[in-house]
């Protein structure tokens, strides 16, 4: 579903204008929790890092959003850095 309403944001406003489209981007950050929470890490780090450059244009990095999606993004990098170490 995250998907087919990122398609349809991609679709309406075209690639370059939906980094700056802020339901667009709280998809991505939906959707990167999701692929997460089914252990699809490498496709859950891009689409929080999409979100974070999104709203780090948009509202800021010091905005609750940008902090958010970054730390979503710190937490799954560490737990990536841990599985290498074991």
């Amino acid at each position: 579903m995250y998907e087919r309403a990122l398609a349809g944001y991609e679709k309406a406003l075209a690639d370059e204008n939906i980094q700056t489209y802020i339901p667009a981007l709280n998809t991505m950050r939906a959707l990167g929790s999701l692929l997460k929470s089914q252990a699809d890490i490498p496709k859950a780090r891009i689409m929080y890092s999409k979100a974070l450059a999104g709203f780090e244009k948009v509202v800021g990095l010091d905005h609750p959003s940008s902090r958010s999606v970054e730390n979503r993004l710190r937490t799954l990098n560490k737990r990536m850095d841990n599985k290498v170490l074991t």
